[in-house]
């Protein structure tokens, strides 16, 4: 049995330790090396951005870039909460989505994505922290 492989990238022979497993060809190690692999990978994250965020979009929300895109002008920019634009934020908006049916609802900042979290999507407990804020002011 082998015990050691040459990377494709360096060149060099290192043990099949210095490889990920795959089960994408039938020698079941990748033809990089760990250290190549991870400077490939690195380097495909780093000038593909946008890519890679259209990508985790659709597959996580089911909707393509250009809805997203769509979403934020019809919101004008802003959260659909509480309407802080978007430049006033660090950190792009969050999309947020009803965890039941994964429909997508809209974009929200930080602290507003936050708070439907902490209130577990429950119109209930939302009709609560009205009333408690309402009389207690």
């Amino acid at each position: 049995m082998l015990t050691k492989k040459k990377c494709r990238k360096c060149k060099i022979e290192k043990k099949l330790s210095e490889f990920y497993k795959t089960n994408q060809n039938s020698f079941g190690y990748t033809s990089q090396c760990k250290q190549c692999r991870r400077k490939t990978v690195s380097s495909y994250r780093k000038n593909n951005k946008s890519k890679i965020n259209a990508t985790r979009i659709k597959s996580t929300y089911g909707i393509t870039i250009d809805e997203w895109k769509s979403l934020f002008e019809k919101q004008k920019g802003c959260c659909a909460i509480c309407e802080t634009h978007q430049s006033k934020e660090v950190r792009t908006f969050h999309t947020d989505h009803c965890h039941t049916t994964g429909k997508v609802r809209g974009l929200l900042c930080r602290a507003c994505n936050h708070a439907v979290g902490n209130i577990k999507e429950d119109i209930n407990i939302a009709l609560r922290l009205v009333d408690y804020i309402d009389n207690h002011c």
